[in-house]
């Protein structure tokens, strides 16, 4: 990103009070993501300016916005929820300049309160016990977040993620975050998936449970992924009560996984159906050259048509 020599400046100047710990500057970062906990890869100690262009750096991945300018301005606005009031005016001055359409008058707490819940949100659901082979979980996660924010309503949904789920995390995740689309990722076996204990080992979920489970939540989830090996079967359970469900009919690599997730949320993002994001997402793994395109199944409730179910 490109800023002049004096607008860095100005912005670590300004930030240096709610900059000082690193409890502060992952505080700050954290707000700036609008709440996604996503903290590593970054460094907190060092000279503002360093953090301050990481962090930016780190939004513009990880947030709904590509752009390092953007990113910049969302570092700002959260900060000026942080500053004290003597300062928002020059706070403004700043962000006005990088964002034209900025408006004071409309900022302050609970100020995208409103673009926020309007956004659709997308749980992701990962689990890798500790007795169960090491997937590339998070890889996934940053491809499908790669894919959706790079496309024409990429702003209108909300990538949100839950590490090591338990039973316990799994229902307070599902009910809090009042997801359209849950996507789990995970390890698989025939007629369960293993989410994790409080030992951080293997707790096996079968299908019929599953389905139980998001009978409760039928009036707001429209789609379940199962990225998970053998988990058609709990897909078909799922079905039941959920309108499309994909499940994977056999053991599913960990490259085919992520390239299956980068298709469907992209075609998604661009206003396609979920029979296209699914046909989009086997595509994808076919063009790798990877001999699974035919393990992804799309198993949708009676009288569901996946082609006339889109999101945007």
């Amino acid at each position: 990103m490109q800023l002049s020599t004096n607008t860095l400046g100005e912005i670590v100047e300004l930030l240096k009070p709610i900059t000082q710990s690193e409890q502060d500057r992952q505080g700050l970062l954290l707000q700036a993501l609008e709440g996604e906990p996503i903290l590593d890869q970054i460094i907190y100690s060092g000279s503002n300016a360093t953090f301050i262009l990481n962090m930016a750096g780190r939004v513009a991945a990880y947030g709904t916005t590509r752009s390092g300018e953007q990113a910049i301005v969302a570092v700002l606005k959260a900060a000026r929820t942080r500053i004290g009031e003597d300062q928002k005016d020059r706070m403004d001055l700043v962000i006005k300049n990088l964002d034209p359409t900025w408006n004071p008058s409309q900022s302050g707490p609970g100020q995208n309160a409103t673009a926020q819940d309007d956004k659709l949100i997308i749980l992701v659901l990962a689990s890798n016990p500790r007795d169960t082979t090491a997937l590339r979980l998070t890889e996934e996660v940053d491809a499908i977040r790669a894919q959706l924010f790079d496309t024409d309503f990429g702003d209108q949904f909300k990538l949100e993620h839950e590490r090591a789920v338990g039973p316990s995390e799994l229902r307070r995740a599902l009910l809090k975050r009042k997801p359209r689309i849950v996507h789990f990722s995970g390890h698989g076996e025939a007629g369960a998936i293993a989410l994790e204990n409080k030992q951080g080992k293997s707790h096996l979920v079968p299908g019929e449970t599953l389905a139980r489970l998001f009978r409760v939540l039928r009036d707001s989830v429209r789609c379940v992924v199962l990225n998970a090996c053998w988990s058609a079967e709990q897909a078909d359970a799922i079905a039941k009560e959920i309108d499309c469900v994909v499940g994977m009919t056999k053991p599913i690599g960990d490259r085919a996984a992520i390239d299956f997730s980068s298709g469907f949320y992209q075609a998604l993002g661009f206003g396609r159906s979920v029979r296209d994001a699914f046909d989009w997402g086997c595509s994808a793994i076919d063009l790798d050259n990877i001999p699974e395109e035919d393990t992804p199944k799309l198993i949708t409730k009676p009288g569901v048509n996946a082609a006339d179910i889109k999101f945007v």
